[in-house]
């Protein structure tokens, strides 16, 4: 079998255009800037961000680069992935992006070891004698796309300037990383893939003329400033703020011109007031993710009321909260804090316990489960439809819900990090706080009652029969055969 797959791989590198659908099939999905996958990503508002914006592309213009590496870092929330978006969409459309990823939460570990093929992929899509490259190294070694991320990188880029130092690209020639303290392996406390990653980007250009200019996005992470002070060439590092004050209330602005104009007949030509605009962007601190999720408080479309929801947001800012548990000098994200607290708020007692575990179980991290669309957790935590929307419809603010037509093949995910920084605090979120252990013991528990009802039908059953989702993307092969171990007739896939 393996050797009839080696053959098809083989017999499909004949042309350039193969080899693109076989990186293609070995490549992480979503991670495009214009991925239909980051549909709710969006570019910087019309004049926002526009000194680090010239900044960049005037180091990305420097031909006499010493530093090939740019590293942007900062605190959650400060816009660091909506700059690297609007760097990708202004350079592809100048013809200057060679590659983008977007690393998110949900990056799995497995994805880690196609990190390289990815990059590869969307290189050789444009380049032709890259592409061809590709095919003859593939076609030399079928296999490479198996190999350690070392190994791929040393084959399949070095070797190419290596082989070809005078190759010409153009202009392509910008590659951007985003979000690379969201690395699986790093959440769990393993560094070794950022580091090697790291260090072969460095060690490209000290041993090549390879043209790439490369930016990096994440937090300030320790670890990544290790990685990147251990290499023997240099990188520019630069603080993306979290107070881009006259930004956030530009932003503010004119996201209440658009609500206005959305609501003709509701809203008089004159609200919000000067000192009301005032009061929310004095509160947001320059914080875009606060501002942002300020106005889809405001403008939730599941409520349509406008006028109300920012009479809520208003009064959250007038008044201490009860429950308030830390002050201002201990906690410098305590507006957003506030913020979140009243969402939360708005959820009905009786239905907070369901909130918390379809939280839990979208802040599930581990390896084995890479389906959390709102139907699959639906189905292993054993609500109805009803009660899974209900448990989440004050949280448009925080949290992308798809419609009951998409439920079945999109995930339902929180909009920014901040509120799970949030949820997982004890001192911040107060009685909302998330406990992941008793989530994880949970989802793990309702895995254990799937796999008795499959037990329970009788030998020869399939599981993922008996629930209508994918089930092999929900439960790992070694937990169902051990399980499964006492009935050898029951088949899982």
């Amino acid at each position: 079998m393996i050797e009839q797959v080696q053959t098809q791989n083989i017999q499909l590198l004949n042309s350039s255009f193969d080899v693109l659908e076989i990186l293609s099939k070995h490549s992480i999905s979503g991670v495009e800037f214009d991925s239909s996958m980051r549909s709710s990503a969006t570019r910087c508002h019309p004049g926002t961000r526009q000194s680090i914006l010239q900044d960049i592309w005037y180091w990305l213009g420097d031909n006499q680069h010493v530093d090939r590496l740019l590293w942007l870092h900062g605190p959650a929330g400060a816009g660091k992935s909506t700059i690297i978006q609007t760097l990708a969409e202004d350079a592809e459309s100048s013809d200057r992006l060679a590659a983008s990823l977007f690393f998110s939460d949900s990056t799995t570990s497995g994805d880690e070891n196609f990190i390289v093929a990815t990059i590869c992929y969307q290189i050789a899509v444009k380049i032709s004698c890259y592409r061809d490259f590709l095919a003859e190294r593939m076609r030399a070694n079928p296999r490479i796309l198996e190999k350690r991320l070392r190994e791929q990188f040393n084959e399949l880029i070095v070797r190419f300037f290596k082989e070809n130092p005078n190759t010409e690209l153009g202009s392509v020639r910008i590659i951007l990383l985003d979000g690379l303290d969201e690395l699986a392996s790093l959440r769990h406390g393993d560094q070794s893939t950022m580091e090697q990653l790291l260090a072969l980007i460095v060690h490209l250009h000290t041993i090549t003329s390879a043209p790439f200019l490369w930016v990096i996005s994440s937090r300030g992470e320790h670890s990544i400033r290790r990685a990147l002070s251990t290499s023997q060439t240099g990188f520019t590092e630069w603080l993306v703020p979290a107070d881009s004050v006259d930004d956030v209330t530009l932003y503010i602005q004119d996201s209440f011109s658009v609500i206005r104009q959305k609501y003709p007949n509701l809203i008089h030509p004159d609200w919000p007031s000067d000192g009301e605009v005032s009061m929310i962007t004095t509160a947001a601190g320059g914080l875009f993710i606060y501002a942002s999720t300020a106005i889809r408080f405001i403008d939730d479309p599941r409520r349509k009321n406008p006028i109300t929801q920012f009479a809520h947001l208003l009064s959250l800012l007038d008044t201490t909260q009860a429950n308030q548990l830390i002050d201002k000098v201990e906690n410098p994200f305590l507006p957003l804090d506030r913020l979140y607290t009243r969402i939360m708020v708005h959820i009905h007692h009786s239905v907070l316990p369901d909130t918390l575990q379809l939280l839990g179980y979208a802040l599930f991290k581990q390896d084995t489960m890479n389906a959390w669309t709102l139907v699959s957790a639906s189905n292993v935590l054993a609500y109805e439809r009803h009660t899974a929307y209900s448990a989440l419809e004050q949280l448009g603010a925080v949290l992308e819900i798809p419609n009951v037509d998409q439920a079945e093949d999109k995930n339902f995910r929180i909009f920014h990090s901040s509120f799970a920084e949030y949820l997982l605090s004890p001192v911040r979120s107060g009685d909302f706080v998330l406990d992941m252990d008793k989530a994880n013991t949970h989802v793990w528990w309702c895995y254990l009652r799937i796999l008795q009802d499959a037990n329970d039908t009788g030998p020869s059953m399939h599981i993922h029969s008996l629930y209508p989702i994918q089930f092999r993307s929900l439960l790992p092969r070694r937990t169902l055969a051990a399980t499964c171990k006492h009935q050898p007739d029951l088949d899982p896939w």
